[in-house]
């Protein structure tokens, strides 16, 4: 999917936060019309506020986009509507999480749009300067990503203890859960923890 000249990182940007849309090629081929975006309308407040609370700067190019190119702005809305709802999911239940997703989609489109600079002029004298951000970007990326592995294995081993505890706990009472499931199928009992 091209995009003009003048929106490279906002479509960067979204396309970030969508993972890189599968669906965006799919939307490419038949864009919707701004007056039936196949999204509604509350949905597109509800991106465009976590998008104003989270990372104002996309949000005004958002803003923008909706003004000059709507069918273009709700193609990508649209492909990003899956990522923004999980990131907000994320926002409420895993803060530590979803601040390092957020820290990796900016670092990511610092990336891209360094990569962006280094393909536009590739005989620019600036470029070793932008090789060296970008290296930076990039390592500071990996030693994110790291973390965020790190922290997604740590909760993981915390709800593996919870769950061993409980089996060890389900074993101890199998008789009486097994009583109390017959009570509840014949229709003695109601409630019962299955």
């Amino acid at each position: 999917m091209k995009f003009s000249i003048r929106w490279p990182m906002l479509a960067a940007g979204v396309f970030l936060l969508a993972s890189f849309a599968v669906a965006a090629p799919q939307a490419a081929q038949s864009p919707a019309k701004p007056s039936a975006p196949n999204i509604s309308a509350a949905q597109v407040n509800q991106i465009m506020n976590f998008l104003k609370q989270t990372q104002p700067g996309l949000y005004r190019k958002a803003l923008m986009l909706q003004k000059s190119d709507p069918t273009k702005f709700y193609t990508l809305i649209r492909a990003a509507a899956p990522n923004f709802r999980r990131l907000e999911y994320m926002r409420r239940y895993d803060p530590k999480l979803f601040a390092y997703t957020l820290e990796d989609l900016n670092l990511t489109h610092q990336s891209y749009s360094l990569a962006w600079q280094l393909r536009k002029n590739p005989q620019s004298p600036q470029n070793g300067k932008l090789r060296t951000k970008l290296l930076h970007v990039v390592t500071q990326q990996f030693e994110l990503r790291q973390t965020i592995r790190k922290h997604i294995i740590d909760r993981l081993l915390k709800r593996v203890t919870v769950l061993k505890k409980q089996l060890s706990q389900r074993s101890k009472e199998k008789q009486k859960i097994i009583t109390d499931r017959i009570e509840q199928l014949t229709g003695k009992r109601l409630n019962v923890n299955w």
